[in-house]
């Protein structure tokens, strides 16, 4: 799995997640299970995408990637 950034609103920090085999893009809206709220899946913008992740992984995750959405 590759992490991914996303952020979940507008005025709020990027949340590093697990992009769980699906290959989202910048721009793309997916939704994401926070591992705060489990069974719970909210919306969000990525906002870096793998490729983008090369020189600077997080140590962990808050997250995965539950779907992308159309």
């Amino acid at each position: 799995m590759a992490k991914i950034a996303v952020r979940l609103g507008p005025a709020r920090r990027l949340c590093f997640v697990d992009d769980d085999g699906h290959d989202p893009k910048v721009g793309d809206r997916v939704r994401v299970e926070l591992c705060d709220s489990p069974g719970e899946s909210l919306g969000a913008v990525v906002a870096i995408d793998a490729s983008q992740m090369l020189f600077g992984r997080p140590a962990t995750t808050t997250g995965r990637v539950v779907s992308v959405e159309p």
